[in-house]
């Protein structure tokens, strides 16, 4: 199991220059890479789970992600799960924002990686994963043959960061998914 940074090394990492910086700090949400517009479109396709189901998020950070879709959550009694291994953010953080926010105690952690954390779930058990872990070819590919396999009929796998030039997120997406991807606000949705 994953162990994380520790909050001392997090710091000495940001001074060192050794962890990228988040653009979006501001406002009442975490710090993170998530715009208020990608906010709006994880909150709708949370929404579309409904009352029940199963949604894991897959790299959470400091939560600003999870800031969008928690409320939505919980208020439909849907059971919410934060995957992250914590390498490059301590735990602590994430939890701080999310006892702020008052939903820490509705939140199931899983600090893992994202391969080893799907085997955790039954085959089409799924309603809702998004994955924002990893962004290179390889990882992104795994990260959906993982994943995929969990979601339920009628649910929805998708991604961040899908046309971003430094990362091989878009090709291992289209390749696995071809034309059938639907991209809101670079991010990638698949409906299965």
């Amino acid at each position: 199991m994953a162990t994380g940074i520790k909050l001392d090394g997090y710091r000495a990492g940001v001074e060192s220059g050794k962890f990228p910086q988040p653009v979006n700090t501001g406002g009442d949400r975490p710090p993170g890479w998530f715009t208020d517009e990608q906010g709006k479109v994880y909150e709708s396709e949370a929404d579309r789970v409904g009352r029940m189901g199963i949604v894991v998020e897959v790299g959470c950070y400091m939560g600003r992600s999870m800031s969008w879709i928690a409320p939505i959550c919980i208020a439909n009694r849907a059971a919410l799960y934060a995957v992250d291994p914590w390498e490059h953010c301590p735990r602590c953080e994430f939890e701080r924002y999310m006892e702020l926010y008052g939903w820490l105690d509705r939140i199931k952690i899983i600090q893992a990686d994202s391969v080893d954390a799907a085997t955790r779930f039954f085959d089409k058990s799924v309603a809702l994963c998004f994955i924002d872990a990893r962004h290179d070819y390889d990882n992104v590919k795994a990260d959906i043959g993982a994943w995929l396999p969990k979601i339920e009929s009628g649910g929805t796998l998708m991604g961040h960061d899908y046309a971003d030039a430094n990362y091989g997120t878009r090709e291992a997406v289209d390749e696995r998914f071809g034309s059938s991807v639907i991209i809101k606000a670079n991010m990638w949705i698949v409906r299965i």
